[in-house]
Order: structure tokens, then sequence, then C-alpha cells
């Protein structure tokens, strides 16, 4: 009997025990999934179903933070100063198929979405202290002119034709944003023709296409013709190409400008290509502390300094591990950079070839105006870029080590007499002239495995191979680390010895 009353007892507190935990399981709101609104370019009613989707701007006005809107796809158009401002913590998800039953599909490249400012008004515009994620739509035809904004958001400022974020953190993905214009208004300054973000909270850019956007046209100066960005901010593996800092006016940052921030700022894995402007044809990075790592710079112009990267006043700024090639400027078709006292950039593993300038400094020209700075070149790869590394005023130390210098009218010098250049463990190979060989130089080819298809990479007959020093670079251009062998390889590239083994099929 006392062996049966244990047994109902413990039986009894472990129904117990599952009614709270299935009661739990059943009414806890963090067990349930967020709601989901449906809109549709010709929704009607109030019920944002699938089976009966909205309008946009009602389901806009029923969502709440956290909530879901789908987009089915075709065109969206609005009224007022933006097709959809943001006020809430939600997700807007273009690309349904706009099927009436289950299960729900999203395809934004096959059911396209547009997002429509018809030349008009803004697209987007995120208000202040919210996180939506905006995913999966065309985002075009948008015109912030006379609208305001930018990171100052004073008079005579506009910003963001087709996404202007005031203060908000979201997070902007798989987006095509293109023919958006910043301005038009004449004496205005306008930050963003694509998109522009002016936020001290993190924002979030990744895999979106951004095309054909300009800061301005016919205004007094454009920053950043698709996209500009001020305060902390990761942008990775997007695509900017044919944008304009500004058309018949002067314009900063033809794909890009990242300004006026100390915040942590991440570009990694973009291309930037066919972008034009007057400063920066790629990228103008002005003002900033910013780590600018593994991003392919190709064929941008600039009409005055920094065909593929201008980089202006910067102070930390990390130049690591990017493929910058066939870029063009007046000056410094490569690379300009002006520093200021403050800390000091740093320019690594990078692949620098085939930028030209009219004035032939096509590689690397780095100066400053009067503050007086220094910055350290390592580990680069430059080849055929007219002339290689140029040295301006006002830098108490360049330290240039473990370069390899392949093919230019003068490897390394300076336009000054006030700058101090360390050059070490330098590898030249077919230049006119090496100009200044500075400590351990090497001669010897550098035996790249195609540099007639931009294969920089060395063989194991390279005179780079264990030819540098230490220096604190622990990897390399792919990522790999350094040293592989008995010392630093020179160049971008640490050799690897690979083996290929060869393909077996097993018998049946």
């Amino acid at each position: 009997m006392r062996t049966s009353r244990i047994w109902i007892l413990l039986l009894s507190v472990i129904g117990s025990t599952l009614l709270v935990v299935s009661t739990l399981f059943l009414f806890n709101p963090a067990q349930a999934s967020a709601p989901l609104l449906f809109t549709a370019p010709n929704g009607s009613g109030s019920i944002c179903s699938q089976s009966n989707p909205c309008a946009l701007q009602t389901a806009l006005n029923q969502a709440v933070d956290g909530d879901t809107i789908y987009f089915a796809q075709g065109v969206y158009t609005g009224t007022g100063n933006a097709v959809i401002t943001l006020t809430k913590s939600i997700t807007l998800s273009g690309g349904w198929d706009g099927s009436t039953t289950t299960p729900i599909v999203l395809d934004p490249k096959t059911y396209l979405t547009t997002l429509d400012g018809e030349r008009a008004r803004r697209v987007l515009f995120i208000s202040e202290a919210i996180s939506p994620t905006i995913d999966g739509f065309v985002i075009t035809k948008g015109n912030a002119s006379d609208m305001g904004g930018g990171y100052t958001d004073i008079i005579n400022h506009d910003a963001g034709g087709g996404i202007y974020c005031k203060g908000a953190a979201p997070i902007i993905q798989n987006n095509v944003i293109t023919n958006n214009v910043g301005s038009t208004i004449a004496g205005t300054r306008a930050f963003g023709g694509g998109i522009s973000i002016s936020s001290t909270l993190p924002t979030i850019i990744r895999y979106n296409q951004i095309l054909s956007n300009t800061a301005g046209i016919n205004i007094h100066l454009g920053d950043g013709g698709g996209m500009f960005s001020y305060g902390p901010i990761s942008v990775t593996e997007n695509t900017f190409m044919d944008n304009i800092g500004c058309i018949n006016c002067p314009g900063q940052g033809g794909g890009y400008e990242v300004g006026w921030t100390t915040k942590s700022a991440f570009i990694e894995q973009n291309v930037f290509k066919h972008n034009e402007a007057r400063y920066g044809g790629g990228v103008n990075i002005v003002w900033s502390a910013v780590i600018f790592r593994n991003n392919t710079v190709i064929n941008n112009h600039s009409s005055e300094t920094g065909g593929g990267l201008n980089l202006y006043y910067i102070s930390g700024a990390s130049i690591d591990a990017n493929t910058i090639i066939s870029n063009s400027a007046k000056m410094a078709g490569g690379i300009n950079v002006n520093i200021t006292l403050a800390t000091f950039p740093s320019i690594t593993n990078n692949i620098i070839a085939h930028n030209s300038a009219d004035n032939e400094i096509g590689g690397i020209f780095a100066k400053s105006d009067w503050h007086k700075g220094f910055i350290t070149i390592t580990n680069n790869t430059l080849f055929d870029n007219q002339e290689g590394i140029i040295i301006g005023d006002y830098l108490t130390s360049t330290l240039i080590k473990n370069n390899i210098i392949v093919s230019h009218t003068v490897a390394i010098t300076t336009i000054s007499t006030g700058s101090a250049i360390i050059a070490d463990h330098t590898l030249f190979w077919n230049n006119t002239s090496d100009g200044i060989r500075g400590t351990n130089p090497v001669d010897g080819e550098p035996a790249f495995v195609d540099a007639a298809n931009d294969n920089y990479h060395i063989q194991y007959t390279s005179a780079a191979l264990d030819a540098g020093t230490s220096v604190d670079v622990p990897r390399d251009i792919d990522g790999d680390s350094r040293p592989s062998g008995a010392a630093y390889d020179i160049g971008a590239d640490e050799y690897r010895c690979r083996i290929y083994l060869p393909l077996t099929v097993k018998s049946k």
C-alpha cells in the first residue's frame, strides 16, 4: 500500500508538471511566430491576409514591431515625400509570388517587387530609433530634392533619393537600388543618391546591387553617388556600379563616401566598378577611421584625385587585402592619401595594378597638408601603374616594407624634401628607375602565376619567396598565415605549396 501511494503521488506530480509545461508552451508569446501581413499593388480591404492582400498603406498602418509584410510582385508608388515612411521595427519582404494558398513563395529575382519614387519623392524614409529590415526590392527613381537630410541635417542639404536613414539601425539587404538622385536643387549639397545613412546606431548594408545613382545634378556638391554613410556601419558583399558623384557639379565618392565618423565602419568584400567622381571615383573616405578590406575596386575614374580610392584627412584607416585595378585619375589613379596627425593609416596586402593618371602617379600617392603624419605601406604588390609609390609633403615617416614593385617608370620617389622615407626589403623588377631603393633591396623576377590575367600570386620560383623581413602582418591577401616558410614573403601573396591530387573515379 505504501508503495502504491508513493507511485500515485509521483504520477500526480509528474502530471501537474507536464500540464504547467504544456500550458507555458502553448501560451508563451515567445513561442508564437510574428504576425504576417500581405500587400499587393491592387490590394484592397483591411484583412491583409495571404488570401486577401490589402493596399500598402493599410498594411503599414496595421503593422506593429516584429511584424513582417510580404509584398506581391508589381510596382508600388506613393504620395507625399516618400513611397514608404517607416516608423516601426518591422520587416518588409519583396518577391512574394502572390499565391493565395500556402506555402508562401518568395523569390525576388523572379517576382520583381518595385518601389518607385516616380522621380518626385524619396522611396524609403527610415525614422529614428527603430531597427527594420528591407529585403528583396527594386528601389528606383527616388528624388530627395528639397527634403533635407545629410549628416548635419542643415539648410541646403538633401539626402537619400532611394533610402534615407536618420538615426535608425536598419538591415538593408538583397535589393537593387538604381536610378535614384539626392538632389537637383541649385546651391544644395546632397548626400547619397541611392542610400544615405546618418545614424549613431549600427546599420547593416549587405548583398545589394547599387547601380546608376547620383548624389546630385547641377547642384553645389554631391557626396556619395551610390551611397553615403555617417556612423557605425557594416557594408558587405554589395556591388556598386555606374554611380556618379555629381552630374555637372563637383562630386566626391562615385560609388560610396563614408565621412566624418570615428565609429566602427567596416567595408568588406564589395565590388566597386565603373563609378565616377571628381574625388574618389570608386570610394571617398573623409575624416574617418574605417576598415576597408577584401574589396575589388576596378575601372573607376576621378577627374581630380584618387581614381580607385581617395582618403582625405583620414585617421587610423586600414586599407587591407583589396584588389585595385585599372582605375584612372588626373592624379593618383590607384590610391590618393591625405593624412591627419591623429592615428595613422596602413596600406597592406593589396594588389595595385594598371592604374593610371595624367601626371603619371598611377599607384599610391601619400602626403599630409600641414598636420605632419605617418603611414605604413606593407606587403603590397604593385604592377604597371606608371609611377609606383610617390610621397608628398609633411610625412614625418613613411615606412615601405616588403613590397613588390614591377614595371613602373619609377618605383619609389618623393616630390618633397621634408618627408622621411624608410624603404626596406623591396623587390624591384623591370622598372625604368627604381628610385629610392632603401635597405636590403631584392632584385629578381616575381614569377607571377598569370599577370596577363591579373593573377599576381607568386610561384615557387619567385624572388619574393622567403625574401622579406618580419612585419606585423599575420595574414596575406587570401587570409593565409604569414610566414609559411623560412621567412616572410615579399608582396601581397604568401606562397603556399598546393598539391592537386588526380581525379579518381571509383569503379562499380
